[in-house]
């Protein structure tokens, strides 16, 4: 049995903060990942959306904070419908991404869209 701590050597990275509904597309500000080693776990978690709506959230990575970013290969999230709840986690390797990485949510529908949603990352950096 491995003993790690997860606490102590983990860094948890806010790229989309738990806020009111949003009612347009949100884009997050880069974070620098530099640190961690491994998998990056990427969550999302979502309330139920207007009805009829749809929420699209992508990982973007770049070499450069604030310009330059693209979306990042098995970076997309399950898009989410105005039906449920949901709580999803993908895993990205930290090799495989550039410096800055950030969230983008596109909310799509019926011209009144609203989705209360975060993205968060966990990366070990130990």
């Amino acid at each position: 049995m491995i003993n790690q701590n997860i606490a102590g050597n983990a860094t948890l990275y806010n790229l989309l903060p738990t806020v009111a509904a949003r009612t347009t597309t949100a884009t997050g500000t880069g974070v620098d990942i530099s640190a961690c080693k491994g998998s990056i776990a990427f969550i999302l978690d979502s309330a139920i959306g207007s009805a009829g709506d749809t929420l699209d959230v992508v990982i973007q990575d770049s070499d450069t904070l604030g310009s330059g970013y693209g979306a990042v290969t098995g970076g997309a999230f399950t898009q989410i419908t105005s039906a449920a709840n949901s709580q999803q986690k993908i895993s990205l390797n930290a090799d495989s991404l550039k410096k800055y990485v950030r969230a983008v949510g596109t909310i799509a529908g019926n011209g009144s869209e609203s989705f209360a949603f975060s993205v968060n990352a966990l990366g070990w950096t130990a």
